[in-house]
């Protein structure tokens, strides 16, 4: 079936992948959620372009290494100097098509190559399956592209690997819960799943549904490496993320992408209103001055 297929990546590059445009991916939903407006800046009008940061360079080395290390030379480069100036210009004019990074980037790269091998968790699920598999598929009628760092599909189980570069400390749970949080990889992880899960449903493969998902965390300053499995509820998060970025661009092609401007009313973060609810409560009894709050000369006045 053409609209539901896979291809390994010696079939499709990484840069071949993100071409595609006939299919929506985790990124563009992600915009969808964000602000459908610049979706449709980016993707249908393409005046946005996505622009290559040294970040993302570190990511593309750390990835190849770990989990193509036979195509590291054909898709990264190492420059041994900053970036500008004419040999700058002339390195990155012969090396364009690949993820190029400098000396002082290469460090931090192998940090995060070393903190992963180090890791035995890790290791242990990277050690199944296939990198870089593209998946096309339709998911509530919209069809989607993704594109998984490491997938293991077997008759008794399936699962998803994702590796993510960053900086602090992976094993700070609060932290790690606030980038997932903050990129959205919620949505990615659901919208992975259960596209994957809708491929191997119309293809009649003979495997186990995808149930569970993981990120392997490594970081490139504190050189560790921790992997969290994605909970249910996460995923059910992430799922009505995703569902709701599909309804944002249904319901502005339906009204051909105009974009009336709107009257929001604004709430306090919910963290905020549950953290002062007391207080609020107990406007109407006349008390001068909040728990939560420092006292002021008024305040100290009313308690003479």
């Amino acid at each position: 079936m053409e609209d539901y297929r896979i291809i390994k990546s010696d079939g499709m590059t990484n840069k071949q992948y993100h071409a595609n445009d006939t299919h929506s991916s985790s990124s563009q939903l992600k915009d969808a959620v964000e602000d459908v407006e610049l979706f449709y800046k980016k993707y249908i009008l393409k005046e946005i372009e996505r622009k290559s940061i040294p970040a993302f360079d570190i990511g593309t080395y750390y990835h190849t290494a770990i989990l193509e290390p036979e195509n590291l030379t054909k898709e990264c480069a190492v420059y041994a100097g900053r970036r500008a100036g004419k040999d700058w210009t002339e390195f990155k004019a012969a090396n364009e098509e690949k993820a190029i990074i400098t000396t002082s980037e290469l460090s931090q790269a192998e940090t995060l190559i070393d903190a992963t091998k180090a890791s035995p968790v890790a290791m242990a699920l990277l050690a199944k399956g296939d990198s870089e598999l593209s998946f096309f598929g339709l998911l509530n009628g919209m069809p989607i592209k993704v594109r998984c760092d490491k997938i293991f599909l077997s008759k008794e189980k399936s699962y998803i690997l994702d590796l993510k570069s960053t900086t602090g400390n992976c094993k700070d749970k609060f932290k790690v819960q606030t980038k997932v949080q903050g990129y959205s990889y919620d949505l990615s992880a659901a919208l992975y799943m259960d596209t994957i899960n809708e491929v191997i449903k119309a293809l009649k493969m003979d495997v186990a549904p995808v149930t569970e998902f993981y990120w392997t965390f490594a970081s490139k300053d504190i050189g560790n490496c921790v992997t969290y499995k994605a909970s249910q509820k996460m995923l059910a998060t992430g799922r009505a993320k995703y569902t709701y970025g599909m309804k944002q661009i249904a319901k502005y092609t339906a009204l051909n992408w105009e974009f009336p401007d709107e009257l929001v009313e604004l709430d306090p973060p919910k963290w905020d209103s549950d953290n002062w609810e007391d207080d609020v409560k107990e406007e109407k009894t006349g008390r001068k001055f909040s728990k939560n709050q420092p006292l002021v000369k008024s305040d100290l006045t009313d308690l003479i």
